[in-house]
């Protein structure tokens, strides 16, 4: 009587043409296409001289011949496993593009539609100037302290949705972000961006309350983005900006959830 192993019966249909280390005790290792446990033998066909041989079993150390193989298994049901993520992904990432309008923006998603949201109007904030910022236009900062703020108290859309989604459409984006902007009621007005500019070296240093975001990239210059926390009450912006280039752009929103409401989270 004997005991058979196949050790290639555990291995999916793309191992089978994989190389099987049967490691020895003195440490060497055959390289076998599979192999058999008859008796006091072990059987095996060498792929080095592609014919089937035999070896005293002493000679084999068959424990770990089988954790090694059960450890490359676990490895390639793991890649798989990950391979069938990514797929999946990359399928919904192509469905998600064609919801996205074709000009450029930024879009609120919510249900199966897309809603635009605006670019707010940027005011600079100095000691010596109050002036309304040009798209990309380099901003006039002074030494000290400049405030890059919108001049409203609230964000025309708002949602209750406590972990929006947004699509983003923009070849010239650069660093994509989220913030909380700070509001000043008695202003009338929400700071979006601090600038810091030191007087000896003139290095800006740029501050905002960041927000940690899930993004995902649809396509060239086509984003998803949305928080990885849930987002208290409050007044927010998505944000454009090159660091020590003063180009910032802001797209705003505000968020007022509902006490029932449990936001869904996003696939």
């Amino acid at each position: 009587m004997f005991v058979r192993l196949i050790v290639l019966a555990l291995v999916p249909a793309l191992l089978l043409a994989a190389e099987i280390k049967l490691f020895l005790v003195d440490g060497d290792a055959l390289l076998v296409r599979e192999y058999e446990v008859v008796e006091d033998r072990v059987r095996y066909f060498s792929t080095e001289r592609s014919a089937w041989e035999e070896i005293p079993v002493e000679f084999i150390d068959l424990d770990k011949t089988r954790q090694t193989e059960e450890r490359k298994l676990k490895r390639f049901e793991s890649m798989r496993a990950e391979s069938r993520v990514e797929r999946q992904a990359e399928r919904l990432a192509r469905t998600e593009l064609h919801n996205v309008p074709y000009e450029d923006g930024v879009y609120y998603w919510e249900g199966s539609s897309a809603s635009s949201v605006r670019q707010a109007p940027i005011v600079i904030d100095n000691a010596t100037s109050r002036t309304v910022m040009k798209i990309f236009s380099p901003i006039p900062i002074v030494p000290g302290k400049t405030e890059l703020a919108i001049d409203e108290a609230h964000a025309p859309f708002a949602t209750t949705v406590t972990k929006p989604m947004f699509f983003v459409r923009d070849p010239t984006i650069l660093s994509l972000r989220m913030v909380r902007v700070e509001s000043q009621q008695k202003k009338n007005r929400r700071i979006v961006q601090t600038i810091l500019k030191a007087p000896q070296t003139n290095e800006f240093i740029e501050q905002q309350e960041e927000i940690e975001l899930f993004r995902q990239q649809l396509g060239p210059g086509v984003y998803k983005i949305w928080p990885v926390q849930p987002l208290e009450a409050g007044e927010y912006a998505i944000i454009d900006f090159t660091p020590g280039e003063q180009n910032l752009r802001a797209w705003d929103f505000g968020v007022t959830p509902s006490e029932t409401e449990a936001a869904p989270e996003p696939e």
